[in-house]
């Protein structure tokens, strides 16, 4: 991957021409090790190059750090980028005194340049870990670096936050590694609306959002009457693995085309509204208005009445085309789409041959600001289409479908990021009947966007990972009847397990919780809920017995969440093929479970379990724990009777809406809510099994 090999070239480099500031002991020709150093040390034996630094890191009381033991990753500017920085700081004539700095400003420009891994329970960072978009862990002020690698680059630099390269990279020191940089960093302190407005490139969608009132929605930063509580649920103390979100910070994500392509843009809705490109809020809303009005004459519910001439009105149709370009949720590309547990993503999985099909997609889907509007997001931040990037190769690079453009994209500032796309997004008639006409299936985190502004969702993979509780009121999608210390819900990590995305939500005890989902389109569909058994049978069981409800009515009888599909009358089979193909470790990863030899890819039994309203799990991702405990390399989700999904009935929408997922407890237990799918009713007979 093109990671490894800047960071290969970084670390050769290092050993050929950094000795002479890295004392060093070379242990191979693309690693190089640095040790009996600390920061400090290094620092103060090149002070010739890394005074000025050093004096901020003192001034800032922050020296300690670099002389103590810990994990830091540190962005050492150059003394150089130090007076570069002083004079774009002064009065145009003089450069700026960095000793009239006020502590609280100092801190913020140190600490900026600091990541302090052993406070965050990881690492310190080389360029062997970067990946285009941001370091996994924030900085000491609270946000994310951001690392990008020029697609045009003259030399092999990482750019950081789109205005520092790395010239010296990856000195490994006692306590942390040290990268040099050629320009100080530092954070926008701007709202978005503000981004968008004085960025340069987006003024049209500026004039839009002041328009339409949109810009008036973002304004907030963080929610000043929450304060996390300091004890868990039971009374206990919190700790590192297990406490409360530490703030309930507001987030907005921009999708927006630059000025530049907008005027320049034609196509069928340019040509309907008469305009010769979008080069002014009026055209934008001539574009917005033939975009809904061929949806509205075929027969849409889009949220969009054409005789609204108020724009600050969300049926207006310049308001909703805008609020389409916005989530109500602080996401960097890197977190766009989730392909962790996908079965394409694990070099060791040896069936991807046979599931890895034209049907086999990573998707994601993101609610807009726009009501009833959903945004497709498939592998490699591909936007809306039909066409899938896991199957065709290219479309990665393809100009044809709409993505991110990574030179112009993670522009962070307190409350979101500003991305650009490369074309024209639009909820239109191509994306609600095509592209949204498939099985939509979403995690519940999904509709829970401050688990993802406040850093609550994250990735790793490993046994006991940590988990966060979430105190009441603190997702407003998120609606418990009644919530006491032995009634709350719980936020898992992902781990080793075959839920989608790897993580997990889980509520306790006797709730009665609703989540509110959508929006989805209108039309006909078969629901289902998918989740979890806890133990292998109903005496070890942690889970209980659920009452589902779903726009009030509910669905069948109570979901006895404690029996896995081999108790009862479900009636769930191993499919015989990976007995078939793979012997005893087949039948080991069966546990016991029936399977008919003419029934090898289990077809028939998809019908018998839908007869009883279960299907099986999706065989498009696995946990990775039979891989790591069995040495297994063939099971998905699919053959874990621990993993089920329950058809929720069949339902007609007649609005582009929010629906209402209702959860009772009849019998106290563990609940885990993994994901609720969406089927339209004329695709259930010809469904994958992905």
């Amino acid at each position: 991957m093109k990671h490894h090999l800047l960071s290969a070239i970084f670390c050769m480099s290092f050993t050929l021409l950094a000795v002479s500031c890295f004392d060093s002991d070379d242990v191979g020709d693309s690693y190089t090790t640095f040790t009996g150093e600390k920061i400090a040390d290094f620092l103060l034996n090149h002070q010739d190059e890394y005074s000025e630094f050093i004096h901020v890191l003192e001034k800032a009381e922050a020296w300690p750090l670099m002389e103590s033991y810990g994990k830091y990753t540190i962005f050492v500017p150059t003394n150089a980028a130090m007076r570069a920085y002083y004079m774009e700081k002064g009065d145009g004539v003089n450069p700026m005194d960095v000793d009239t700095l006020n502590a609280k400003d100092l801190r913020k420009l140190v600490f900026y340049h600091i990541i302090d891994g052993e406070t965050n329970a990881t690492k310190a960072y080389t360029t062997f870990d970067f990946e285009e978009g941001a370091i996994p862990t924030k900085n000491m002020v609270g946000r994310y670096i951001i690392v990008h690698f020029p697609e045009n680059a003259a030399s092999t630099a990482w750019l950081i936050n789109e205005e520092a390269n790395i010239i010296d990279a990856n000195g490994e020191m006692i306590n942390g590694v040290v990268h040099i940089i050629d320009h100080v960093i530092e954070g926008n302190n701007d709202l978005l609306p503000n981004l968008i407005k004085t960025n340069g490139q987006y003024d049209i969608y500026g004039e839009a959002l002041a328009a339409t009132g949109l810009d008036a929605k973002m304004m907030l930063i963080e929610d000043e009457n929450y304060v996390a509580p300091t004890t868990l649920p039971d009374g206990s103390a919190i700790t590192t693995r297990a406490h409360y979100p530490e703030q309930r910070k507001y987030g907005w994500t921009a999708l927006l085309e630059p000025d530049e392509l907008l005027m320049s843009w034609k196509d069928k809705y340019t040509q309907a509204a008469g305009i010769d490109g979008i080069k002014s809020v009026d055209d934008m809303e001539a574009y917005a208005r033939a975009v809904y009005g061929e949806m509205i004459d075929n027969g849409s519910a889009v949220p969009v009445d054409l005789s609204i001439t108020d724009r600050k009105d969300p049926k207006n149709a310049l308001n909703h085309f805008v609020a389409y370009h916005f989530l109500q949720a602080a996401v960097r590309t890197d977190n766009f789409v989730t392909t962790y547990g996908y079965v394409s993503e694990y070099d060791w999985f040896e069936r991807k041959a046979e599931i890895c099909d034209e049907n086999y997609r990573i998707e994601q889907y993101w609610p807009t600001m726009a009501p009833g509007a959903l945004i497709q997001c498939q592998k490699y931040n591909i936007i809306n289409t039909t066409d899938n990037p896991c199957w065709l190769p290219g479309m990665a690079n393809s100009q044809s479908y709409i993505h991110f453009v990574a030179a112009n994209s993670n522009k962070d500032c307190q409350n979101g990021y500003l991305h650009q796309l490369n074309r024209v997004m639009a909820y239109n008639s191509y994306v609600e009947n095509e592209v949204l006409h498939r099985r939509l299936r979403m995690e519940l985190r999904t509709f829970l966007p401050e688990l993802v502004t406040n850093d609550v969702v994250a990735y790793t993979n490993k046994y006991n990972q940590w988990h966060r509780y979430i105190p009441t009121g603190y997702c407003k999608n998120l609606i418990f009847e009644e919530q006491r210390p032995s009634i709350y819900m719980v936020y898992f990590a992902a781990n080793v397990h075959h839920y989608l995305y790897g993580d997990e939500l889980n509520a306790m005890g006797f709730f009665d919780v609703t989540f509110r989902v959508g929006p989805i389109p209108a039309g006909k569909y078969e629901v289902r809920f998918g989740y979890h058994v806890y133990g292998t049978a109903k005496s070890n069981s942690e889970a209980g017995v659920t009452q589902i409800y779903f726009d009030g009515t509910p669905c069948g009888i109570p979901l006895d969440m404690r029996a896995n599909a081999l108790e009862g009358d479900i009636g769930w089979q191993q499919d015989y093929n990976i007995i078939e193909t793979y012997g005893s470790a087949g039948e080991q990863l069966s546990r016991g479970a029936t399977y008919s030899v003419d029934d090898p890819y289990g077809y028939e039994n998809d019908k018998s379990l839908r007869n009883r309203n279960f299907m099986k799990a999706p065989d498009s991702y696995v946990g990775t724990n039979w891989h790591n405990d069995y040495g297994t390399y063939f099971g998905t989700a699919r053959n874990s009777s621990a993993d089920l999904r329950y058809i929720l009935g069949t339902f007609s929408f007649t609005e582009n809406e929010e629906h209402d997922l209702r959860f009772v407890q009849m019998l106290a237990g563990k609940g885990l809510f993994d994901y609720i799918e969406f089927i339209p009713a004329d695709l259930i007979n010809d469904e994958d099994q992905h």
